[in-house]
């Protein structure tokens, strides 16, 4: 697991995340790809280079992000909650692509009777298919570890260890299309400092205690950091 200080060490990185968000099939459970950050908005929110719909944003919330494996069985695990349907005799599939990412969707055991006996005794059926493994187990912790063991999404995983958001000013254009300046302040209380500004006027300033209460304002006045 990669270790970052900051999370502006993210930059260029990749990252998984669940891309099967945009009229997912009935039978999906998560298409997990790999994606490079751009940049990153707030200590809550990345730009990621994902293809997205018309009209949709490849800004992404770091809550969203899969950073670990504990994250990645809640995700899947929420996904099949979600589906209206018994959870009884159900296998889980997973298709990885080592090029592309990696799709997991559920199949009844009546539609595999074929193999069912195989995978109740040894837990799980691992086929290799050219650049392609495919998984097939009754158990999402079985499948957890497989792709543990087969290290499946360890170049993805990381975690951030939290340090001031921003140590040098940097500049932003709010929704509005006015500039933004955001400085780190030594000021007794007062972590950072915005700077609002109208036709590259000064016209107000918030004086700001914490990271979180910079993120409200960042995400409040959808400030895109231009440097």
């Amino acid at each position: 697991m990669k270790k970052y200080n900051g999370i502006g060490e993210l930059v260029s990185n990749q990252v998984l995340v669940d891309h099967d968000w945009f009229m997912p099939s009935t039978d999906s459970l998560g298409h997990y790809q790999f994606y490079r950050v751009l940049k990153v908005v707030s200590n809550n929110r990345i730009v990621i280079n994902e293809d997205v719909p018309y009209c949709s944003s490849n800004t992404r919330d770091m809550k969203s992000i899969i950073n670990n494996y504990n994250k990645l069985k809640e995700t899947i695990e929420n996904r099949l909650n979600k589906k209206n349907i018994s959870k009884e005799k159900l296998l889980f599939k997973a298709t990885v692509n080592f090029n592309y990412g990696t799709r997991i969707k559920y199949e009844s055991y009546s539609n595999n009777l074929d193999i069912v006996s195989e995978i109740i005794e040894k837990g799980y059926i691992v086929h290799e298919v050219a650049d392609k493994l495919i998984i097939i187990t009754d158990s999402i912790d079985i499948l957890i570890e497989q792709f543990k063991e087969k290290l499946i999404f360890d170049s993805y995983f990381f975690e951030i260890t939290e340090k001031n958001q921003f140590t040098i000013t940097r500049q932003g254009v709010s929704n509005n299309g006015d500039k933004v300046i955001i400085s780190p302040s030594t000021r007794n209380g007062v972590k950072y400092q915005i700077t609002l500004f109208k036709k590259d006027l000064p016209y107000g300033h918030l004086n700001i205690k914490s990271d979180e209460e910079l993120n409200y304002w960042i995400d409040t006045l959808e400030v895109e950091l231009t440097n």
